[in-house]
């Protein structure tokens, strides 16, 4: 038997007195009792950065043991960190004073030589393996098996209300808080997030018609302003289309103005000179191309004007424009 937990009988030691085995018997009792069942936890997290050799608790690492006398003890270390070298491990030191605050410490292997970790009161938390840099935990053991297993699923304590679950990149959920009035989405180039109004027509680029008619009652249409539209969103104009109960030819400029400062005026004419124009003779036109009107863009409660320059023939037209809502 060696003398690792005891102190050996000096030579010549005959007697076995309660005296004589009581101290080194003691000191026994102490190691086995020590390391037969010692729980360690962390209240935070623990990582390891095998590049630099730190190993990290975010939260205070809890120990408890069975003193030699039965007595449950507890010590803590307090969040930190430590750096370690090839063929390093850490430790702490272990105190009989429930609820101690115990540093972490480290010390080489040593392989060949004394040991330093064979006090009974030295637990080591693990080592950091020379070949690969890796850490291997002892005590820490149960810390990393449970980090690892919560990482199959993502802790309740992660969301708040109104919160769901995502992820970026493989393998990392995360919550994502939705606020009021939005759509979860993703937008060309973007991750998932919570999208506004907005950015959700921008996605799916919605298009309306706006549609106004013109008519003159079984008469050929008089030039002159014929009526106003509101428009209730924001939008951009794409594309006209004049549509005539018959052949003939008209003209028609479109105003625009917001609400403070209606009515419109030909002064607010967005058509930049090319007017929707049905040419003699037709009975309907299109311009898909707007590049040479003066203002193409609407915003929500804007006003539109419709004004009739010329017409000819025609007694009825409607007017189309092609939006694309903002």
């Amino acid at each position: 038997m060696g003398t690792n937990y005891h102190t050996a009988y000096a030579a010549g030691v005959t007697g076995f007195t309660a005296a004589l085995m009581g101290a080194p018997l003691s000191e026994l009792d102490r190691a086995v009792t020590y390391h037969k069942t010692a729980f360690v936890g962390c209240d935070g997290t623990v990582s390891y950065d095998n590049t630099t050799g730190v190993l990290t608790w975010s939260g205070t690492i809890n120990i408890y043991f069975t003193r030699a006398d039965g007595t449950a003890i507890k010590n803590t270390v307090a969040a930190g960190s430590i750096t370690l070298a090839d063929d390093e491990f850490c430790y702490v030191t272990l105190s009989e004073t429930n609820g101690a605050a115990l540093t972490m410490a480290k010390a080489s292997l040593g392989a060949g030589s004394a040991s330093a970790f064979k006090a009974y009161n030295v637990l080591p938390m693990g080592y950091r393996n020379a070949s690969d840099n890796n850490f291997y935990p002892e005590e820490l053991a149960g810390v990393f098996a449970m980090m690892l297993a919560g990482s199959a699923y993502v802790e309740k304590a992660t969301f708040d209300a109104n919160t769901i679950l995502k992820a970026d990149t493989d393998n990392t959920p995360a919550a994502l808080t939705v606020a009021e009035q939005r759509i979860v989405g993703r937008k060309t180039g973007g991750n998932i997030a919570a999208l506004t109004g907005s950015e959700v027509n921008t996605i799916l680029e919605q298009r309306s018609t706006l549609n106004f008619i013109i008519d003159g009652g079984g008469s050929k249409i008089t030039s002159g302003e014929k009526g106003h539209l509101v428009v209730d969103f924001a939008c951009t104009i794409e594309a006209w289309t004049l549509l005539a109960d018959q052949s003939g030819a008209i003209k028609i400029d479109i105003w625009k103005d917001s609400y403070s400062n209606f009515p419109p005026t030909d002064s607010d004419s967005i058509c930049n000179g090319h007017e929707p124009e049905i040419s003699a003779s037709g009975s309907k036109a299109q311009d898909t191309d707007l590049s040479d009107w003066g203002s193409v863009s609407i915003n929500a409660g804007d006003i539109l004007a419709f004004n009739v320059d010329s017409c000819t023939s025609i007694t009825r037209c409607t007017v189309a424009l092609k939006v694309k809502r903002a």
